[in-house]
């Protein structure tokens, strides 16, 4: 499979776990008042995308390109193949996350982040997605 086939669905799992950053007192975040501080939280920054899996089976990234820059002002930008492909806002609770794109579909996700790589989880159309990426 090559990830461009899947672009819009993987954009959407994607985003949501990169939304997550750590919660206050592990209540809801609007994270207006979010560290910025990889240490304290661990999303905010830039991510490429190494890895994507639908199923347990690896899609071919090939040439394709993603970045995500989550802010710690609550909103994230994506980028595919260098353009600006969507932006919205994040929220947090627990290990799952909320987001909301410019074009107003809210999706939720569950992630995690160990060293300098993001795993995002997220069942799109009945596919489990599960995408990687690294701290840039």
């Amino acid at each position: 499979m090559k990830i461009s086939q899947y672009a819009s669905m993987a954009v959407a799992s994607m985003v949501l776990l990169s939304m997550a950053a750590g919660c206050k007192d592990g209540d809801s975040n609007t994270n207006a008042d979010a560290n910025p501080d990889p240490q304290v939280n661990p999303v905010v920054g830039t991510w490429r995308l190494t890895r994507t899996t639908v199923d347990g089976v690896a899609l071919v990234i090939g040439d394709y390109e993603m970045i995500l820059t989550i802010h710690s002002d609550g909103t994230y930008v994506l980028f595919e193949n260098g353009l600006e492909t969507d932006a919205g806002t994040w929220s947090t609770q627990d290990n799952s996350a909320t987001i909301t794109s410019r074009g107003g579909e809210v999706t939720s996700s569950s992630y995690g982040v160990s060293d300098s790589t993001l795993t995002m989880t997220s069942t799109e159309d009945g596919y489990l997605w599960t995408n990687e990426f690294t701290r840039e």
